[in-house]
């Protein structure tokens, strides 16, 4: 919902965070008429609503969520993260920036830093029956790995402190994958 929601927001292709994810040539083709044709397509058919009354309804769908999500965690329900990138042609939903913010919805939901770790790691290997090779760090598992230079027990910003990052076992600098050093 938040990258639907975030296609109809003005100017939101002018966070920062995009600048790190799309190189300046596809900014710009989004925010052209061409690249709008989503946007366009989102608020088309709202039986007179307001701009703002149609972001805001979006806005009230995320909230629910959220409510239903905490709900779910608080009862004990085990929560998976995924990014859904991308859940529609909707710009809005970048993958690596979209996981975070995901995150950042999940923690933001009531979620604690420890359900939120787990929802990351653990329980989607366990919800898909491949805990024996992911979700942990043991001997003769695969290896996809975050290495944080911050503690994600102590903070969710942490996901975005990004030192390396381990693919199958090969060691990967976060800079390798900034928008700025692809080619």
């Amino acid at each position: 919902m938040r990258s639907l929601t975030d296609v109809i927001v003005p100017n939101h292709l002018e966070k920062p965070r995009y600048k790190t994810v799309l190189p300046t040539w596809q900014i710009g083709w989004y925010t052209s008429h061409s690249g709008q044709w989503f946007a366009r397509e989102m608020v088309s058919g709202w039986q007179g609503l307001t701009h703002q009354q149609k972001i805001d309804y979006m806005r009230t769908k995320q909230t629910n969520g959220k409510r239903v999500l905490n709900y779910l965690y608080q009862h004990g329900g085990e929560i998976l993260l995924g990014s859904d990138t991308p859940p529609a042609p909707t710009y809005a939903s970048q993958p690596g920036l979209s996981t975070f913010w995901e995150l950042q919805n999940i923690h933001d939901a009531g979620m604690d830093l420890v359900g939120l770790l787990a929802s990351a790691t653990i329980n989607n290997a366990k919800a898909y029956g491949l805990e024996s090779k992911y979700g942990t760090i043991l001997p003769g598992k695969i290896a996809n790995i975050l290495l944080l230079n911050s503690n994600p027990l102590e903070s969710v910003d942490a996901y975005d402190d990004i030192d390396r990052i381990i693919l199958n076992g090969a060691v990967h600098q976060r800079d390798q994958f900034h928008i700025n050093n692809v080619k």
